[in-house]
């Protein structure tokens, strides 16, 4: 049977710009010190969700995805795993389709996890309305699949060997510094295109 979805333990991570404290590996993408500014700085609490029927997808969240459902409105309800980030579900009368790199994620603690949510997913699919599920495989330096509920928003059930944010930083580092390469090459042919000209 899959574990519960949510946050694994000892995945927290402080981000640092420091190559000696992250094992000689540097991350570009961390910022260690925010901007000055005189407002006090935020928190991120919540995201929304567009749905159809509020009762249909209350079931969907808390009997397949396990989560902590609370109908806050008449017309919608909040959902919360792991956390005290939360998000809010709405109804709303006209079409909307969630593009899947929006998405909502949760992280297993293995493959087999993964693998086993998957095969429920594909069982269950007609119970909940679920419609579409991908397959199953590594990437961004993960392993994991889509679904689309009912309410045609995307959710990832996915794993990541060792610490999360450090895999997935890691998987950026190499994206970044392919990007680099392939700007130094079109540099390299714009200049060589410009010495053979007549």
């Amino acid at each position: 049977m899959a574990e519960p979805l949510g946050k694994r333990p000892g995945s927290e991570w402080r981000g640092t710009s420091d190559p000696a404290a992250r094992g000689g590996r540097a991350m570009a993408q961390v910022q260690d010190e925010p901007r000055a500014t005189a407002i006090r700085p935020m928190v991120l609490t919540h995201g929304t969700l567009e749905i159809t029927d509020v009762q249909e997808s209350m079931r969907f969240y808390r009997d397949f995805l396990g989560m902590e459902v609370v109908q806050h409105v008449p017309f919608g309800c909040r959902i919360a795993l792991g956390g005290e980030w939360y998000i809010v579900c709405l109804e709303v009368k006209h079409g909307h389709a969630m593009p899947m790199l929006n998405h909502f994620g949760f992280d297993c603690a293995s493959r087999e996890d993964v693998d086993a949510w998957h095969a429920r997913a594909r069982a269950e699919q007609d119970v909940y309305g679920i419609q579409e599920i991908t397959a199953p495989k590594s990437t961004h330096g993960s392993y994991g699949f889509f679904l689309q509920d009912r309410d045609r928003n995307w959710w990832e059930i996915q794993y990541y060997e060792g610490d999360a944010k450090d895999t997935h930083l890691a998987w950026g580092q190499k994206m970044l510094a392919k990007a680099a390469e392939g700007r130094k090459a079109r540099a390299a042919r714009a200049a060589a295109s410009i010495h053979t000209e007549p």
